[in-house]
């Protein structure tokens, strides 16, 4: 199986975990490889995002901390003099570049499987399209 090692920020990561969760919703039929190698990369992102998450929470309590919050129905919210400082905070995280190895599976699995652009978009970081090029070429010759 070829990994390949990929640059993504925490916000990258989250977009593509938010467009995963919508594909493996749809619980469709896929070849058990492409799905084992699915779910071995959902569980590596939802690690970095988890990273996230625990970062979030410790800014939220400095800000409860500082009385930086107000209390809106029932929960937390930060002052709007806040507002900013706190965006740049959580800014800060998101862009954080993470390297991470994803398992990557050949075209030919999910080749002829009837997807919608939003879920070829879902999956495609992890799809290698290289040994399906080579092909390509030299069937053209």
């Amino acid at each position: 199986m070829k990994i390949e090692r990929k640059t993504m920020t925490t916000l990258e990561v989250i977009n593509i975990l938010k467009s995963l969760q919508k594909f493996i919703k749809k619980d469709m039929r896929m070849p058990c490889a492409f799905s084992w190698v699915l779910e071995d990369n959902f569980e590596l992102l939802e690690k970095i995002h988890s990273k996230y998450l625990k970062s979030k929470e410790i800014i939220d309590k400095e800000f409860i901390d500082e009385d930086k919050t107000i209390i809106v129905l029932d929960h937390g919210e930060i002052k709007d003099e806040f507002l900013n400082e706190y965006k740049a905070r959580l800014s800060e995280f998101l862009l954080i570049e993470n390297d991470v190895e994803i398992k990557m599976v050949a075209y030919s699995l999910i080749d002829g499987i009837d997807l919608s652009s939003q879920e070829i978009k879902a999956i495609k970081f992890m799809v290698d399209r290289e040994e399906d090029e080579t092909d390509d070429i030299e069937n053209l010759e």
